[in-house]
């Protein structure tokens, strides 16, 4: 960045620099990306350890790497969690301990 003062003076004197500006990076936090991400189970349907969605995540800073946590599932009507769910790296995939089928009211 090239930088020229001058006053008002007679005659009018000026002075220039070069100015140095270093940006540095700062770390970005992951995102989801979300298009598309509605995965469909059917009610009642018995386990499918096959069944496994992928859940993307963008992370800008490079060589970065992150860890997928689920927070909250379906509650029983005990106020115990259903645990569907489970992850297996950066997949949802169904817990095939869980003796519960899936219920849309729950």
């Amino acid at each position: 960045l090239q930088v020229t003062v001058s006053d008002l003076g007679v005659p009018r004197l000026t002075d220039s620099a070069d100015i140095t500006i270093h940006v540095t990076d700062e770390p970005e936090p992951p995102s989801f990306d979300l298009s598309g991400d509605a995965f469909l189970l059917t009610e009642g349907a018995s386990i499918d350890p096959a069944w496994s969605q992928p859940i993307a995540v963008v992370d800008e800073d490079a060589g970065d790497t992150f860890t997928l946590e689920i927070l909250s599932q379906a509650i029983e009507s005990t106020g115990k969690p259903v645990g569907y769910f489970e992850l297996d790296g950066s997949a949802l995939v169904q817990n095939a301990s869980n003796q519960l089928l899936p219920n849309f009211e729950s």
